[in-house]
């Protein structure tokens, strides 16, 4: 989609957008994640900037498919430090905090500003609405049962018995993301190709990735 070649272009040669490694982005729970990706948080500080207004609550990352029609936006949470200082029963109201609905409304309005900053014009506006956009919320905890990822924990998060409070964890979350079409049904009316969130592990989204991006040139 010229759109989105377009958007990725000027966004880099402006500086808008900074590319990088999934893991090297700031306080991120996801170190060894090699997936390349846009330093949103930087995109939505210089939009605010430029605005004159208060930075939004958008997401951690961007990641743009230029071939496909399809926007990433990628939310990252950590759990391991969470849990080794709190009690099991701090996970749902934690999970609200969030504010995922929030995150992701907000992070479709930043790039809706940008374009306008970048004077791109109608046309590109009505290509963004018609752009697939995908929510991708990732965890720092395994999504599937795998009893190395216990090796890595402390004793104490393994004394809160870890299976249990990492199935609380998932089922929390896929709840949450669950709601959010109910909870965006004015997001929808304005963007109505986005998709249902999506649940992903910092183990599994290089893998996720490279399985989606397969012969597709992206950023």
């Amino acid at each position: 989609m010229i759109f989105l070649h377009v958007l990725s272009h000027k966004g880099l040669q402006a500086g808008w957008f900074v590319p990088m490694p999934l893991g090297k982005l700031d306080k991120n729970c996801c170190p060894q994640a090699q997936t390349e990706v846009i330093d949103f948080d930087q995109t939505t500080m210089q939009v605010a900037k430029m605005l004159k207004k208060p930075t939004p609550k958008s997401c951690d990352a961007l990641k743009i498919f230029c071939n496909d029609q399809r926007l990433d936006f990628i939310e990252m949470k950590g759990w391991r430090a969470f849990i080794q200082r709190n009690p099991a029963s701090a996970i749902p109201q934690q999970i609200k905090k969030f504010n995922l609905s929030k995150k992701i409304s907000d992070s479709l309005g930043v790039l809706r500003d940008l374009i306008t900053l970048m004077a791109l014009g109608d046309v590109a506006h009505q290509h963004y609405r018609e752009t697939h956009i995908h929510y991708v919320v990732l965890i720092d905890i395994q999504l599937e049962r795998n009893p190395l990822e216990h090796l890595a924990l402390s004793l104490g998060f393994l004394s809160e018995s870890s299976t249990p409070i990492r199935q609380q964890i998932i089922q929390g979350l896929s709840k949450e993301l669950d709601k959010l079409p109910e909870q965006l049904k004015k997001v929808l009316d304005l963007m109505p190709n986005l998709h249902q969130p999506r649940l992903q592990s910092c183990e599994g989204i290089d893998a996720y990735y490279r399985k989606t991006v397969d012969g597709e040139k992206t950023l």
